[in-house]
């Protein structure tokens, strides 16, 4: 009953952590994707971002629980095995972060050339990466769940 305690106590801290660093992240990736400073403040007050606000928030949240499962589901009974776990289910979430933000750069870059080569020609529909689909957060919380299902699978004895 203790260890559930802590577990939704560490779990609601990372929830208000995730809270106040979504602003900065979103500042950090698309002033990466966009070449230009970009900040934001109150991010969750824009349009439509209420609900990948509450996404982000619950991506940081629920990394205690992915790793309850992979500790109920495995056999965690070093320390190497148990930090490994944690490492691995983080590093694979910011893997598939990192992996959209560089895709999201890379058209930037090809709607950058567009533009120059066009030179803005008459009638001629202007691409453009939009806000609300950039959907960092959706890129974030699959990256952890394949984490954990890999985590899974390496640490799984094999019943034989």
């Amino acid at each position: 009953m203790k260890q559930n305690g802590i577990l939704i106590g560490l779990s609601l801290l990372l929830c208000i952590i995730g809270f106040f660093v979504r602003d900065f992240f979103l500042s950090f990736s698309m002033t990466y994707i966009m070449g230009e400073k970009i900040s934001f403040e109150k991010s969750w007050q824009l349009p439509y971002q209420t609900f990948p606000c509450l996404l982000f928030i619950i991506c940081f949240g629920l990394i205690p629980f992915l790793y309850l499962l992979v500790k109920k589901t495995c056999e965690l009974n070093s320390l190497y095995r148990k930090l490994s776990s944690i490492i691995f289910i983080i590093t694979s979430g910011l893997i598939l972060l990192v992996s959209r933000v560089m895709y999201l750069k890379f058209k930037a870059s090809q709607i950058n050339n567009m533009l120059q080569r066009a030179e803005f020609a008459d009638g001629a529909e202007i691409p453009r990466i939009r806000f609300e689909e950039v959907n960092l957060e959706i890129f974030l919380i699959i990256g952890l769940a394949i984490g954990t299902l890999i985590t899974i699978l390496i640490f799984r004895k094999a019943k034989y």
